[in-house]
């Protein structure tokens, strides 16, 4: 089952952020491998880097392109977030934003993910909890591996897609109102940093986290 942009990078997030895997080889992040450039895609999230986003990412169509802009304008959005909060009321605070980045250790996490190879397609299965693991499809193109990005627009139509990709925009949108916010002194604690983000999804500034058609894939 296919879900949406944000419930895709919210899984990410949750799977990087379960408890440790024990010790296994680390898988080098590139394109050579499908591990590796799911681990690729973590990191350029993480470090708030457009152009490897895209670099990473597979698009098939119009509206997969401007996915994955929107993707780029929101993790420049929430690293800024970030950024701004450690100014603001340090790291400790930054650790506690509600929307999280993954750090270096959870990145590392993706090397216990189980790997599935068919020819030019691939899945990475990341587990956070027995019985509980997601499914991250890639495609390999021009000898690179990438990560696709049509399971994260929703199967029922373009409408419902150009409609997830004007949800992820809105998301950004709320993101850089929120950095904006905290820089100019709005908030007296990451509480209600945490507290505005909250007020904006209750007011439909943000997209839905659920689509009845795109909910997370659970095993």
């Amino acid at each position: 089952m296919k879900h949406t942009p944000i419930v895709f990078l919210l899984i990410l997030a949750n799977l990087l952020l379960a408890d440790p895997p024990a010790a296994v080889a680390p898988v080098k992040a590139d394109q050579s491998t499908p591990r590796g450039a799911l681990k690729l895609y973590a990191m350029a999230i993480k470090n708030a880097d457009p152009k490897q986003l895209k670099e990473v990412l597979y698009t098939a169509s119009p509206t997969e392109e401007q996915l994955v802009a929107v993707m780029q304008r929101t993790a420049i959005a929430a690293g800024q977030l970030r950024k701004v909060i450690e100014a603001k009321f340090g790291a400790e605070a930054a650790g506690k934003l509600s929307m999280q980045q993954p750090s270096d250790e959870d990145i590392a996490k993706v090397d216990k993910a189980v790997e599935t190879v068919d020819g030019d397609n691939a899945t990475v299965t990341m587990t956070d909890a027995p019985g509980q693991s997601v499914d991250m499809k890639l495609i390999k193109s021009n000898g690179a591996w990438k990560v696709a990005v049509a399971p994260m627009l929703p199967p029922v139509g373009e409408d419902a897609a150009k409609e997830a990709v004007r949800g992820m925009s809105n998301y950004a949108e709320a993101l850089e109102a929120t950095a904006k916010d905290t820089e100019a002194g709005t908030f007296a604690n990451i509480k209600e940093v945490n507290g505005a983000i909250d007020a904006r999804k209750l007011a439909g500034t943000l997209p839905p986290t659920t689509h009845p058609a795109t909910a997370p894939a659970r095993k």
